[in-house]
C-alpha cells in the first residue's frame, strides 16, 4: 500500500482518523504505533519484524540515554517527581553552541 493508493485514502487513513479521535488521548501513540506496523506489513511482512526490533532497540538506548543523562546532571539516579521536568534547566550547557555534549 502506497499513501497515493485508493485503498490507503478511503480505507485505511479513514479507519486511523477515526480510531485516532475515538480512543482515549492516553491511548494514541500506541494505536499508531499499531497502524504503522499495520501499514507498513501491508507492504512487505517481513520487515516489521526488522521495525519491531528497531523500536525496541531504540527506546531502550533512549532510556539509557535519558538515565545516565539525569545521574550526571543531578548527582542522583533519578529527580523526584516534583523536578523530573526542572530539572532539565539546570543541566543545559548554556556554554556550547552545538549539541555534541550529548555525546
Amino acid at each position: 500500500m502506497v499513501f497515493s493508493s485508493l485503498v490507503f485514502m478511503f480505507g485505511f487513513l479513514p479507519a486511523v482518523l477515526v480510531c485516532y479521535f475515538l480512543f482515549d488521548k492516553r491511548f494514541s501513540n500506541y494505536l499508531l504505533l499499531a497502524f504503522s506496523l499495520v501499514f507498513y506489513a501491508w507492504g512487505e511482512p517481513v520487515y516489521v519484524f526488522l521495525m519491531i526490533f528497531s523500536i525496541c532497540a531504540n527506546w531502550i538506548c533512549a532510556m539509557g540515554i535519558s538515565c545516565a543523562f539525569r545521574f550526571k546532571c543531578s548527582g542522583r539516579h533519578t529527580p523526584p517527581p516534583n523536578e523530573k521536568f526542572k530539572g532539565m534547566a539546570r543541566c543545559w550547557p548554556h556554554h556550547q553552541s552545538s549539541y555534541s555534549w550529548v555525546f
